[in-house]
Order: structure tokens, then C-alpha cells, then sequence
């Protein structure tokens, strides 16, 4: 995909995906969300296709590089700092023994330096099951590649709509701090919908809105995040979330609400 290509090439390794619960948003957990998954974007089984073995097997190598984990353990636990003190690290470390026992152990490792900050490991199947149910007591996840993926997707189905999050990708220098930045909707693209103007562009704003953050524009961004909670919680959203507006409709009232 596009995004690989710039994961690639930019040397981004760390995937992180807020999300939290929108007023007006119809959904059927009616709890109020307020969680972030940080995703080491390298690794796992998305880094080799594979090959076949012959008509009956396909064999490919699952990798875990401490330095990504290291990267994305940091950017965790400094995100906790700023919420609930509060992070989990998941994979499959009784049966991934290697890789997620890497992971798991670069996490330990890293905690020790957020000493505010409580650190738990949960294994994966569990874990899943525990955001299904509460996913209120979740705060800052930080996962494997593969599971991110998964895990992401399905807290944006708790709060509505995929087209509701908005992703931010990192790179780090050897500090651990973040100096490349890009951020898109955690939805990817919709080209079987394009140009008829009932797209849901919220995930989209609220990734321009990280972005300023990034930037250092903290206000600008506050001022737009909330333009869209305000927007949706006073029912002028888009088709999908049970609106009227169209996209252009719906950018220009979050626009307004800004201003």
C-alpha cells in the first residue's frame, strides 16, 4: 500500500490511534471511551509475504526488532503521562515465546523508567474480550504490529465508524522522540465512493487537527477537535452517522465551529 511505501521510506515505527466516544453517534456500547493504540508499525507477520511450500503448505517469518518496540514502549508511556497513567502492553507471549517475548520483555524494560505510570501485560484473546466489555478502563494500549491492526478497527466500531479515527505515523531519532510525522483517517481511502460527496470526512479534520498538535499549534488543534465533537453531538453530521449534510456540507459547519 501507499502508507507501507512511506513507512518504508520515511522509517516510521510507531502507528498511534486515539479514539474516544462521540455525542451523537449511535452505537451499541454506550459507555464513554477514551483510549489510545499504539501500534509498532514494522515487523510481525506484515513484513514477508510468504512463500508456498509446494500444493498443501505456505510458511513466512514473523520478525520483532527491539528498537521499533523500544520506540513505540516510550511514546506509550509518555502518552499515559498526559491521561490516566495507565498502560497495557498485549500480544501472545505464551505462544509467541520469541517474538512477542521480546516485545513484552523491551515494554518491561522501558516501564521502569515511568515510574507514575502502571504497566500490566495482558495476553492478546484477553484482552479483546476486556475492551468488548469495559472498554472504559483501557487507556493506553501498546501492541505488536499485526494485533494494532486488528485492535484499532475494532475500538472505531465500538464508537460508531472506522471513518470516525484518525491515525498519526512517527519516526524517532535514537531518543525516542518523534521528528517525522504523518497523519491520515484510520479509514484509508474510499475511491468506490469518490466524488459523490456522502464521504465522512471527520477522520480526515481530526488528523489535520493531530497534526497541528504535532506542530505545535495546540490551540488551533483543540479549537478543531472539538468543532467536530460539537458539530456531530448537535446532529449535523454526514449520511453515514445518520445526518443530512453532505462532506462539503459537514466541512464547512466544523469549519465554522472553529473559527
Amino acid at each position: 500500500s501507499p502508507n507501507q511505501v512511506m513507512r518504508d521510506q520515511l522509517g516510521l515505527s510507531v502507528i498511534h490511534r486515539p479514539c474516544r466516544s462521540y455525542p451523537g453517534v449511535s452505537t451499541n456500547y454506550t459507555g464513554d471511551i477514551d483510549l489510545h493504540v499504539v501500534r509498532v508499525a514494522t515487523g510481525g507477520t506484515y513484513e514477508d509475504a510468504g512463500m508456498r511450500i509446494g500444493y498443501h503448505s505456505a510458511v513466512s517469518i514473523r520478525v520483532m526488532e527491539r528498537t521499533p518496540v523500544e520506540h513505540a514502549a516510550h511514546f506509550a508511556f509518555r502518552l499515559a503521562e498526559r491521561h490516566r497513567h495507565n498502560v497495557v502492553s498485549t500480544s501472545k507471549y505464551t505462544i509467541q515465546r520469541a517474538a512477542d517475548g521480546l516485545f513484552e520483555e523491551v515494554v518491561a524494560e522501558v516501564a521502569n523508567e515511568y515510574r507514575n505510570t502502571t504497566h500490566t501485560k495482558e495476553l492478546f484473546d484477553s484482552l479483546l474480550a476486556k475492551l468488548i466489555l469495559r472498554p472504559e478502563r483501557l487507556d493506553v494500549i501498546v501492541t505488536p504490529n499485526e494485533y494494532g491492526d486488528f485492535l484499532s478497527d475494532m475500538v472505531y466500531g465500538l464508537i460508531g465508524s472506522i471513518g470516525l479515527g484518525a491515525s498519526a505515523s512517527y519516526a524517532f531519532t535514537p531518543s525516542h522522540q518523534p521528528n517525522i510525522g504523518i497523519f491520515d483517517p484510520a479509514g484509508g481511502t474510499a475511491p468506490d465512493i469518490a466524488g459523490k460527496g456522502i464521504a465522512n470526512p471527520s477522520g480526515a479534520i481530526e488528523a489535520y487537527g493531530y497534526l497541528l498538535e504535532y506542530c505545535g499549534l495546540f490551540d488551533m488543534s483543540r479549537r478543531l477537535l472539538q468543532a467536530i465533537h460539537d458539530c456531530i453531538a448537535n446532529n449535523e453530521k454526514t449520511g453515514d452517522l445518520g445526518g443530512k449534510l453532505n462532506t462539503m456540507g459537514y466541512t464547512k459547519a466544523v469549519i465554522a465551529r472553529a473559527q
